[in-house]
């Protein structure tokens, strides 16, 4: 009997440390660029690194990517993502990846998408749809 309260209060020890070493929501945003709208969806996930997994970061995963013009749709794949470091010890740095913004093409513009936390994003269009 004490051996099975046992492995029953160490499952749900385990599990619980589990949990809380990841977790995650899905979300879905926009922002207005170049007459049109660009949509992604996003997921937000909180890990762990470092020694011992002591250092907690939350990492917005975007993409992939639709823009929408004049009632045309444009689906640009591609992926994004922003790094925000809870600790500031630079495990993981923050940031967006790729630092530069990703580059979408459509068949006659280019948008490149600058991620920000909390799904959050920026964009700047070259060329006309």
């Amino acid at each position: 009997m004490r051996k099975t309260i046992f492995r029953a209060v160490l499952v749900g020890w385990l599990a619980g440390v589990i949990l809380a070493a990841s977790s995650s929501l899905a979300e879905t945003s926009f922002t207005y660029v170049g007459g049109g709208t660009l949509s992604w969806p996003w997921t937000r996930t909180t890990q762990s690194c470092g020694i011992g997994g002591s250092s907690q970061f939350t990492e917005w995963l975007d993409g992939p990517f639709t823009f929408v013009f004049h009632g045309t749709s444009y689906p640009l794949g591609g992926q994004a993502s922003y790094i925000d470091d809870f600790n500031n010890d630079g495990c993981p740095p923050d940031g967006p990846n790729p630092a530069a913004g990703e580059i979408l093409n459509g068949p006659t513009f280019t948008i490149t998408f600058h991620p920000g936390a909390s799904g959050s994003g920026t964009a700047t269009i070259m060329g006309t749809p």
